[in-house]
């Protein structure tokens, strides 16, 4: 996975965990790809100010990640889910199958 689309998801999972200018800093550098001089420039502090904030706040990101991994499961459901999808368009599947497929999707989303 991309690391800023990586790190734009975990900003989804965990930026309530952020401080309200690093979870704005984060969406506009991550989100919506301005410069750290464009920020710096907007928030009126230096080029480094900037890049030291987003480190901090990435580093929660990750940190809060390694200990609860959302994004994780939350990628591993998507790819079983996509999975399912294909086998029933492809009509490859039981109802048992169906019933126990759904059963390790929710089981992967809340263990």
């Amino acid at each position: 996975m991309d690391k800023n689309l990586k790190i734009s998801l975990l900003a989804e999972f965990y930026g309530n965990n952020l401080t309200k200018k690093q979870n704005e800093i984060v969406n506009k550098y991550y989100d919506q790809n301005q410069s750290l001089k464009e920020i710096a420039e907007e928030f009126g502090v230096t080029r480094q100010a900037i890049s030291d904030l987003l480190r901090r706040a990435v580093n929660t990101l990750n940190k809060l990640e390694t200990n609860f991994k959302l994004l994780e499961r939350y990628m591993l459901a998507k790819d079983l889910v996509e999975s399912l999808i294909q086998k029933v368009q492809d009509e490859k599947i039981e109802k048992n199958q169906l019933i126990t497929s759904i059963k390790q999707i929710l089981d992967t989303i809340v263990p």
